[in-house]
């Protein structure tokens, strides 16, 4: 529903514009690349991705119509075999995913959070600091366990809106406006922190070589981005200490307790959604520990609740993003393509010679990413960057320089310090929000452009850390 938004926002002189160089851009690729020495499939996937890149560069399309097109394409015209085209639909990243949206759909469904958010307000210390902590600290204590975004602030909403309600302030205010943002920064900032943070992490992971998937459990990933997090948290800090200051809320009893007693007693969905999150915390620390695949376990998990009849047929077909899920799958197969075509060497070659005289040290290369996953963003937004820069930029990884991890992070941080709403699928969610219940959606904006700064910050100081680990 959030996603469509964008489609709706470009003008149709845009799209019009969008879908000619859909039809003219192919063509000149084609008469570009058809006397070169590269063969059949090469020449023909160039053709399709270039349809593609158009699509998701002028958003003529639902985003997860690109891959699914280019897997449809190559299928038809035989340029790769299934099992490359299809890799995705098999992967670890598909079923992880597919798990986590399953048990995401239980806690949506549940309504437990808007239970124990009420509960908390009725304890809470009438000022807006301790309120913000219990925001933020629930939107991150919800990264590891929900992988959509989105998910988490459908989570979370009530919440807030529960607290804004009961302390009976105005749209836009400061003290509003700072629980807005608490809410916002543990649910989103955060999430490349965690290995199950956001689905972007777990493609870009699918991809990493075997050897270095093996390496970086959940548990390890974690402790791999302790000092970037710890830097972020400072600054988080720093900003609610001086630019939203202290002030005292006063909270309604009377509306809470009325709230309260509406929801009655503890339903058996609210149950079973905390002993679902119980229980894949316990997947997390086996799979760390036990070298056990985390994606299985959490499938395990979701077909318990499935057959125990907690997550109905309705709930399964209806509050499971499949698009999403095909948009993820479509992904992996199209980035296994280009690997299994060469494409990457061959843009490697090309390359090679302005790009290596970035990679003399971890500090350059790092701002080297950074910089050029933030402008390329501008053209195709978050996810489809990340996607599709990792395999591009892959051959020129040194170990001395800089590793496939540190790489495959560096991509997913600097893909989320976007400048212009456009640019990020979640952002739509408060275009959407924004239009039944007003608040202050540019506060937003302003504060992930000044987080975007902080998060390269908190990737150069990172370097010394993970020399320290032996990650670089």
């Amino acid at each position: 529903m959030y996603a469509l938004q964008v489609m709706k926002n470009t003008t149709i002189n845009v799209r019009s514009f969008g879908w000619i160089l859909a039809i003219v851009i192919p063509m000149l690729v084609y008469f570009l690349i058809k006397q070169t020495p590269h063969n059949y499939a090469f020449q023909h996937f160039l053709i399709i991705f270039s349809i593609a890149a158009i699509m998701w560069m002028f958003r003529l399309v639902h985003e997860s119509i690109p891959p699914l097109f280019i897997i449809s394409a190559t299928m038809i015209l035989g340029i790769v075999p299934a099992d490359i085209a299809l890799s995705g639909f098999i992967s670890d990243a598909f079923f992880l995913t597919f798990s986590l949206f399953g048990l995401a759909a239980i806690i949506i469904k549940s309504g437990i959070f808007k239970r124990l958010s009420i509960m908390m307000c009725l304890n809470a210390p009438q000022n807006s600091t301790r309120l913000q902590f219990f925001l933020f600290l629930s939107g991150l204590g919800l990264s590891p366990i929900v992988v959509a975004q989105i998910n988490r602030l459908d989570i979370l909403m009530p919440a807030y809106k529960e607290t804004i309600k009961a302390a009976k302030l105005t749209d836009g205010s400061q003290a509003a406006t700072s629980l807005l943002i608490a809410m916002y920064a543990g649910t989103i900032f955060f999430s490349e922190i965690f290995l199950t943070g956001k689905t972007s992490n777990i493609a870009i992971y699918s991809l990493l070589p075997d050897e270095i998937r093996h390496q970086f459990t959940w548990a390890y990933w974690l402790l791999a981005t302790a000092v970037t997090a710890a830097v972020m948290l400072i600054f988080l800090f720093l900003l609610f200490r001086f630019v939203y200051k202290k002030q005292t809320i006063i909270l309604d009893r009377n509306i809470l307790l009325t709230e309260l007693q509406k929801l009655g007693k503890m339903t058996e969905l609210e149950w079973i959604s905390i002993f679902s999150i119980m229980a894949f915390i316990l997947a997390i620390i086996i799979s760390s520990f036990f070298r056990i695949g985390l994606c299985w376990l959490a499938f395990a998990i979701l077909f318990s609740l499935m057959t125990y009849g907690s997550l109905s047929v309705e709930v399964f077909r209806k509050d499971i993003n499949w698009s999403f899920l095909f948009y993820i799958a479509g992904i992996i197969g199209m980035m296994h393509t280009i690997q299994y075509l060469h494409i990457d060497s061959w843009a490697f070659q090309g390359l090679a010679p302005s790009v290596d005289k970035f990679m003399t040290n971890p500090y350059t290369a790092i701002v080297f990413i950074f910089i050029l996953v933030f402008l390329v963003c501008f053209i195709l937004g978050t996810i489809p960057t990340t996607v599709l820069l990792f395999p591009l930029l892959l051959p020129y990884v040194h170990s001395d320089i800089i590793t496939p991890w540190v790489l495959a992070f560096v991509i997913l941080m600097a893909a989320e310090a976007w400048w212009f709403t456009y640019q990020s699928t979640y952002q739509l969610y408060f275009d959407y929000m924004n239009q039944q219940e007003k608040f202050d959606k540019s506060a937003i904006v302003k504060f992930n452009r000044c987080y975007g700064l902080i998060r390269f910050i908190a990737l150069l100081l990172s370097v010394s850390y993970w020399k320290y680990l032996g990650i670089l």
